[in-house]
């Protein structure tokens, strides 16, 4: 008899904890049912609940008992505003940041903290989904002494500059294509000649360079 009870306790207690994990994990919780139920809430869960309207003074004081790995990765954008990145600068964890892809990039906040990202993380973030705008042959520029080349070739951000060279490529020989029909209309044999030659001359450069000991331009 007793043996059942103790068991019914136990799977009382363990059926309790599991409901404290979950609602740890995905209910809105304010500041007062924190205080309330601190100690039997599993914080590893509510660091990863991006249901919570988490503020600068619920951050502040809840900071201790947060996985700042877990918030990192998990926070939304109503989290990463430049003031609370700013106010906890030195508790978020940046490899996490980095790819967070709710963390709106602009290249003021790229280069504010341009030592704490984890460069092979921010530049493969998914530019698919219109998470960083600034993928491009001038972000590379802007920041190739940061960027580890062993994880270009493989990034979102290679997939980007790849994108809008071949964007602009494609655009050169439209144009191109246009201006040799614009001179074999009403243009002399001297001015195709010349034009053709110089074209011939760009091409040939574009192969010459290896692409990838080149700057993009």
């Amino acid at each position: 008899m007793e043996t059942n009870k103790v068991n019914d306790y136990l799977m009382k207690k363990m059926i309790q904890k599991e409901a404290m994990k979950k609602i740890s994990s995905d209910y809105p919780l304010n500041d007062e049912l924190l205080m309330k139920y601190s100690n039997d809430l599993d914080w590893e869960e509510v660091s990863g609940n991006s249901n919570i309207k988490w503020t600068a003074a619920m951050i502040n004081f809840w900071g201790d008992r947060l996985n700042w790995k877990t918030f990192s990765e998990r926070a939304n954008e109503e989290i990463l505003i430049p003031e609370l990145i700013e106010k906890f600068k030195d508790r978020w964890d940046w490899s996490e940041l980095s790819d967070n892809t709710d963390l709106k990039l602009t290249y003021d906040l790229v280069d504010k903290y341009i030592g704490r990202w984890d460069w092979g993380r921010l530049i493969n973030r998914s530019w698919y989904n219109n998470s960083c705008d600034l993928y491009s042959i001038e972000f590379f520029n802007r920041y190739a002494q940061y960027i580890p080349m062993e994880d270009f070739e493989n990034s979102s951000l290679w997939d980007a500059v790849v994108e809008e060279e071949e964007n602009a490529i494609k655009k050169e020989k439209q144009i191109t294509a246009k201006r040799l029909q614009d001179l074999e209309n009403g243009g002399d044999a001297n001015h195709l000649f010349l034009f053709a030659q110089h074209y011939l001359v760009v091409s040939c450069l574009r192969v010459v360079i290896p692409k990838k000991t080149q700057r993009f331009f």
